[in-house]
């Protein structure tokens, strides 16, 4: 799995990847249904499965899990309003989402007590990526919709 490389639209973007430590969990942040059809790996299809019943659904943001075809763990928090909320809303339900991560990994790794800090780094990292992908995502999303503005705007008329 690669990361991915920029487009003109987040609905056409191929979701950036990343790894939990000891390589436990593969994990992605997706803002529109059709990025789970983008992802590289077919076997990843498997949480557009999991996921497109809770498409029109009154959840803010949700994590998905599923196995892919190498029996790896893979997850997606999937929130499909992130341009629709202020930012601290946004920084809040991500952070939330990424405890669940970390507790899926945590549960893969049979780890019931873990240490303090053990947990307060993975979190941290595991929030690094994502805030890094959801920055990512703002840009891509300010872009688009600047396209997007120029293109409707009204040219004048020509005498």
């Amino acid at each position: 799995m690669k990361k991915s490389s920029k487009v003109k639209s987040v609905k056409k973007t191929s979701p950036s990847w990343f790894r939990t430590p000891y390589n436990r969990l593969w994990y992605v942040l997706v803002q529109d249904p059709k990025q789970f059809l983008a992802m590289e790996d077919e076997s990843h299809h498997a949480l557009y499965e999991i996921a497109k019943e809770h498409f029109q659904s009154h959840f803010k943001a949700i994590t998905f899990y599923a196995a892919n075809n190498s029996g790896e763990l893979i997850a997606a928090i999937y929130y499909p309003r992130m341009f629709d909320a202020d930012e601290n809303e946004v920084l809040t339900v991500l952070c939330h989402e990424c405890v669940h991560i970390w507790q899926e990994f945590a549960e893969s790794l049979h780890e019931h007590e873990p240490s303090r800090e053990f947990e307060a780094y993975t979190i941290d990292e595991i929030f690094g990526n994502v805030l890094t992908e959801y920055r990512k995502l703002v840009e891509i999303n300010k872009a688009h919709t600047e396209s997007k503005a120029i293109k409707h705007k009204k040219q004048p008329d020509l005498v």
